[in-house]
């Protein structure tokens, strides 16, 4: 009965964590290929993270050379557009992920920090994994990736992003979840309850776009996700994302990429 009299007070308690997802974790010797455009751009939809044991590194963004300095972490948030300034090759530890808001649209560029006790440790056992057996973790090696993440992310300054209304936020949830649905702006105006018109206006005024270019654009970013990190046939990817056909699925994903798929997967293999 004692227990009881604190429930009401713990159920009012909301917390909000962001949703995680970890893409890639690699320890490896990074190569420049002859190949390879200097000026090629690492613009992604994820985030990054860098770490270098044994050497700074240079990079190039639209603000000018950043260099991060070995020992010392780099975090880089998605749409951040970058170049690298290497010619010769280093070690590098790195992680790729995506988050849910707030840090799903935090601005660009590429923070630098100390690499403090805690995250030494981490990365220090994490490359010692990566190198006995880089494609077979065992499952503390991603609770460990996950704290690092998430410790990381509570170093860079706070940023709530732009208030959106709850009919908008509710439709973003939904449509990041079903963006292979063919929806209509109609069902998520009644999912609302809104009138369709006043509904897509609502939503274009708050996420400066229209309702079905959002969709495309989460489309295009889960299609880019599979070409760089799965084996599925371009016809294959069109049908998980919702674009009904690869050459739909071509136009706009090249519209929207500057590069056709395949074009794509090729490079993205090729980046870290």
């Amino acid at each position: 009965m004692v227990f009881s009299r604190y429930i009401p007070h713990i159920m009012k308690t909301r917390f909000h964590v962001p949703h995680i997802q970890i893409l890639q974790c690699r320890y490896c010797l990074v190569q420049w290929p002859r190949e390879w455009p200097r000026d090629a751009s690492f613009k992604a939809d994820f985030w990054r993270i860098y770490y270098h044991p044994e050497s700074d590194v240079a990079l190039r963004g639209h603000s000018g050379q950043v260099v991060i300095p070995a020992g010392r972490l780099a975090l880089i948030p998605p749409q951040s557009n970058y170049v690298s300034d290497m010619t010769n090759g280093f070690r590098q530890f790195y992680i790729h992920f995506i988050s849910s808001r707030p840090y799903a649209d935090y601005p660009p560029g590429i923070y630098i920090m100390p690499c403090e006790m805690p995250e030494s440790m981490m990365i220090g056992e994490l490359m010692a994994l990566l190198e006995d057996s880089p494609e077979v973790l065992p499952v503390t090696a991603g609770m460990r990736i996950m704290s690092l993440i998430l410790r990381l992310l509570l170093k860079l300054p706070e940023h709530s992003g732009a208030p959106i209304s709850r009919a908008a936020e509710e439709t973003r949830l939904y449509i990041d979840k079903n963006f292979q649905r063919n929806l209509s702006n109609t069902e998520l105006a009644r999912r609302v309850g809104m009138a369709t018109n006043s509904f897509a206006r609502l939503f274009r005024g708050e996420m400066g776009m229209t309702v079905q270019h959002y969709i495309r654009q989460q489309r295009t970013r889960q299609a880019a996700l599979l070409l760089r990190y799965s084996t599925h046939s371009l016809s294959e990817i069109a049908e998980m994302c919702g674009f009904g056909n690869r050459y739909y699925f071509t136009r706009v994903f090249t519209a929207d990429k500057g590069l056709p798929p395949a074009e794509f997967r090729r490079q993205a293999k090729i980046q870290f």
